[in-house]
């Protein structure tokens, strides 16, 4: 919430965010609660990219599937990835400047790979381009 204070509330500004939305400490569950929230409210001001820990076997291993478990029921871990698999894996910013979780590795040679990536994309996509995106450290 302080960095809506600082910089604005998302009514009046644009944000955009990179994933890794879960298991980043003891409240997964309201973190991607309120982030959605917020993309509801806001749909032209608030964006949202796939991390890598928005993939089920990465979130299983490291305490979403249990904080769902013992929070809501082993359905909201189903339902929250579902939903990942449909988030898109890059924004591109007037056409200008690519904003991913992972990075540009070398699979990646123009946008147009990115684009073609249908969803909703699953990590048995077994697509290069894909871990690139989400994994790739430079």
């Amino acid at each position: 919430m302080r960095l809506f204070d600082e910089y604005g509330a998302p009514s009046t500004a644009d944000y955009l965010f990179l994933g890794d939305y879960v298991d980043r400490g003891q409240h997964s569950l309201e973190t991607i609660t309120l982030l959605l929230a917020l993309k509801v409210e806001y749909p032209h001001n608030v964006h949202l990219i796939r991390g890598n820990h928005e993939a089920a076997d990465i979130n299983a291993l490291f305490g979403f599937r249990i904080e769902c478990r013992e929070r809501d029921g082993i359905w909201a871990w189903h339902r929250f990835n579902r939903l990942f698999n449909w988030l898109p894996l890059a924004a591109l910013i007037e056409k200008k400047i690519i904003c991913m979780h992972g990075g540009i590795g070398r699979s990646i040679n123009h946008v147009e790979q990115i684009e073609n990536l249908q969803r909703p994309i699953t990590m048995e996509a077994g697509s290069i381009v894909l871990m690139d995106l989400l994994w790739f450290v430079i």
